[in-house]
């Protein structure tokens, strides 16, 4: 199974690569499973485990431990990262280390979530200049070889922001239809 000890209640309690939490028993007995809907809960969509270690409770974050299990304390001002973006996903696999802005960034890119300044993709973003016609418009008008400055022109927009919506960088919500 591949048991490690929680970084600081080693004795006490374990994980697993896959993400379970274990309470390590003192009578010599198997690791009894503590992945249970009581001792886990969610706080902001992450998994919290409760610990009482020498009468002391805690909570701790399940991905966190998991990682520190396996790779050691994380460095302060480092975050834990779930690539597939699924927070409950706490597989070792699925976990790495990254600063607060590549977190965010692969947030915004990778999972396609707006940006924090930009909770309304598209046409529900007051700021928005165009309609999701004219971005497919204007993805049709690149494929077909018309440059990003004439299109820019042509919609108002500037060449590089034709460029990101003609590589689907922005408006990625946008299907061809």
């Amino acid at each position: 199974m591949g048991l490690k000890g929680v970084l600081g209640c080693e004795n006490v309690y374990a994980v697993s690569r896959d993400g379970k939490v274990f309470r390590i028993s003192t009578y010599g007995t198997k690791p009894k499973p503590i992945m249970k809907p009581c001792a886990l809960r969610e706080k902001r969509g992450y998994l919290i485990a409760h610990f009482s270690v020498d009468g002391v409770a805690s909570d701790r974050s399940v991905h966190r431990m998991v990682w520190e299990a396996f790779n050691g304390p994380i460095p302060k001002g480092m975050q834990i990262n779930h690539l597939n973006g699924i927070k409950t996903d706490n597989r070792l696999e699925n976990l790495e280390i990254c600063t607060p802005s590549k977190n965010s960034e692969h947030k915004f890119r990778v999972l396609n979530h707006p940006a924090p300044n930009n909770p309304n993709p598209g046409t529900r973003n007051g700021a928005a200049k165009l309609t999701e016609d004219q971005v497919r418009q204007i993805r049709r008008l690149s494929a077909e070889g018309m440059l990003q400055h004439e299109i820019g022109a042509m919609f108002g927009i500037s060449q590089v922001m034709a460029g990101k919506i003609a590589r689907r960088e922005n408006w990625r919500h946008v299907t061809d239809d």
